[in-house]
């Protein structure tokens, strides 16, 4: 019996043996620079601009080097580098990008990829969307952001602020943005998922640099609808995120207000908490139960498209406020609004297809039947339950 266990032993211990091969193959932090945030530009002569944030702390004590004007560049921002080159394609950059570090860039620590409008427009964006998906140690959970005007002027604004390090200050704003309705968060693996899969739409966060100089005036409409860039707001953040940016094809083909991203996540059932504005009074609607979306084929060859919502609505007792049937015809119509919105630009972001595609035996089915045309001709309704919550 001793013998077996101590031939067991030895058999136990010769397996183990591999697994203490020492630190030599480890990932060693002094010989990578962790990238947080990355933001592409075109500039003169059609080039593309690559800037990347890096945390300070991981590149040593020295300042930041200043790299030729037309091709690279660094420069800090707050306790952060923010380093740039130009190529002509996003490979050319990078590898510029990289010969003039001292240390390997590491992408497993991306959070956001901010792309400017005008590359966004572009027929180059389809594929830098895919490159950007196959750089070694991309984080492809990192979010894919537009920005209205420069984005490296974005990222060089992008600072941690409240006490937290840059990249849980983004997840955070991230977060905290798509809770309240105010935009939609799309990841890079999603934007490859639908760009490739079977409508080919989705919709990205659309941020924007602050302009005191371009103040949105007060009215008496919705706060919230509108666009970033230009919010009657002061703040030690410099950027700010509303609304969304529409993707077809993998190229930008429109955008939506921060109102229309928060009817949005009502119909796709997905919203927490929101503000909704009817006669200047606010209401505070959360989901009480998943929204359902339907698609039926009409004798008449066009589709119709449903959707049931289920909301609770809060009112406040120091306001006047509508009756429950005012409230809930106002709701319908700005829904059925939105939807043809997106019908106008042949854009999908609601998630219909998702029905749509169940009554196809197979995917060339699907794709014969063209559903961005179908859903551009398609007959609409939205049906809408409110339930009514005691009074704040």
């Amino acid at each position: 019996m001793r013998t077996r266990r101590l031939i067991l032993l030895i058999l136990v211990l010769a397996l183990c043996t591999p697994l203490l091969s020492g630190c030599s193959e480890i990932l060693q932090l002094e010989e990578w620079l962790f990238v947080t945030d990355i933001a592409l530009d075109v500039v003169d002569d059609g080039f593309l601009q690559v800037s990347v944030h890096v945390p300070s702390g991981l590149m040593g004590s020295g300042g930041s080097g200043q790299g030729d004007d037309k091709q690279s560049g660094g420069g800090s921002s707050g306790s952060d580098y923010m380093i740039s080159a130009t190529g002509n394609d996003l490979s050319q950059a990078l590898v510029l990008l990289q010969a003039t570090l001292p240390r390997r860039l590491n992408y497993s620590q991306v959070r956001e990829i901010t792309c400017s409008e005008v590359l966004a427009r572009s027929d180059a964006m389809p594929g830098l969307i895919r490159q950007l998906a196959t750089l070694s140690q991309m984080r492809i959970a990192a979010n894919l952001s537009v920005c209205r005007g420069n984005a490296s002027e974005y990222l060089r604004l992008q600072q941690s602020y409240f006490g937290a390090r840059l990249t849980e200050f983004i997840d955070v704003r991230l977060r905290n943005a798509w809770h309240f309705g105010f935009t939609v968060t799309t990841t890079l693996s999603a934007a490859i998922k639908h760009q490739l899969g079977e409508h080919g739409s989705f919709a990205a966060s659309y941020v924007a640099v602050h302009n005191d100089d371009a103040v949105m005036p007060l009215s008496d409409g919705r706060t919230l609808d509108a666009l970033p860039g230009n919010l009657p707001r002061r703040n030690v953040i410099s950027t700010e995120s509303l609304g969304a940016a529409l993707f077809r094809n993998g190229r930008m083909i429109g955008a939506t207000t921060g109102f229309g991203t928060s009817m949005t996540q009502i119909l796709a059932g997905t919203i927490q908490v929101i503000d909704y504005q009817h006669q200047n009074t606010t209401y505070l609607l959360s989901q009480r139960r998943p929204s359902k979306l339907r698609v039926q084929l009409q004798a008449d060859g066009r589709y119709l498209l449903s959707a049931t919502v289920y909301i609770d609505v809060e009112r406040s007792l120091t306001s006047e406020h509508a009756p429950a049937e005012e409230l809930r015809a106002a709701l319908t119509q700005d829904l059925l609004q939105q939807i043809s919105f997106y019908q106008s630009l042949s854009c999908d972001i609601p998630g219909f297809w998702r029905q749509a595609i169940r009554q196809y035996a197979t995917i060339d089915q699907w794709h014969a039947l063209d559903w961005p045309s179908q859903f551009h001709n398609a007959v609409a309704t939205v049906d809408v339950h409110l339930t009514e919550l005691p009074a704040l």
